[in-house]
Order: C-alpha cells, then structure tokens, then sequence
C-alpha cells in the first residue's frame, strides 16, 4: 500500500490528509481501512500504556517514536491521528511508553567484513555493509559529529 497526501491545511494546527494507493488491482487484496484501523488502535494503545498490537509492526513502531520524539522536542504543538471517527494523540507519554516497551538500548564496537551497500544521512546517520559471512546487510548507526 502507497498512501497519497490529498489535503494539506497549515494553519495551526496543520492537517493532512492522505488516501490509500493499492499496489494491486485486485479488490480482495484491499486492506487500506485495516491499515487505518490498526494505524489508530495501535498509537491510542500506545498512548496510553507500554504495549502494542501483534499487528504493529517494528518499523510501525520505529516511526512512531520518530513522530513522538518531535512532539517531545516542542517541534510540534499537537499531533492527532483520525479516522472514521477514531483518534489517537501522539504526545509524550508515547514516546515514554515506546522506551519502556523497547527497555534499555545497547552499544557495542564490533567489525563486519562485507561490501558497503548504503550510507543515508537524511532522518538518521547509518551505513549498510552485506556481510561476508552471513549474505545479510547490516545496519550500522552513527553520529553525525563522525560524518
């Protein structure tokens, strides 16, 4: 599923609306109003305690503590998620929430042996390499003091 921005208002608070662009044309594989759906249930419950839905995903949850730490930051007033109704804030108590479902993080220095594949500077510092050994690509993360 693609999603297309259809709407944009930017008086305060700003408002943008999107629609679901299915990458298949075939109707029974139309699962854009479970996506919305799950999108809500799963920031309102995410809200509200350190738990998540088995259908929100890592990477759901990855961008979810993206959009919480610019709440949490006071780069935003107000984040709302709406749909058919439904609404889930993303505020602070996400992100906190986020941290305590993930729990502690941890560094370690380490090498792999492989071919650079990937550097992205743009929402975080990270390279790729594909390892020798396993043929499977490693995401490394850095900080932008070392670029």
């Amino acid at each position: 599923m693609s999603w297309e921005i259809v709407s944009l208002q930017k008086q305060s608070p700003a408002r943008i609306g999107f629609r679901p662009l299915p990458r298949t044309r075939r109707p029974e594989q139309d699962f854009a109003d479970e996506i919305k759906r799950t999108c809500v249930t799963g920031l309102d419950l995410l809200a509200k305690k350190p738990e998540r839905l088995d259908a929100y995903s890592d990477r759901a949850l990855d961008r979810t503590e993206y959009l919480a730490k610019l709440r949490a930051s006071d780069r935003l007033d107000e984040m709302r998620v709406i749909n058919n109704g439904s609404e889930a804030i993303i505020g602070v108590s996400t992100l906190s929430n986020i941290q305590t479902l993930r729990g502690p993080t941890y560094e370690s220095a380490g090498s792999v042996i492989g071919t650079l594949d990937t550097i992205m500077v743009h929402n975080a510092f990270e390279f790729r390499v594909w390892s020798e050994i396993t043929g499977k690509p490693v995401s490394c993360r850095f900080d932008e003091a070392i670029l």
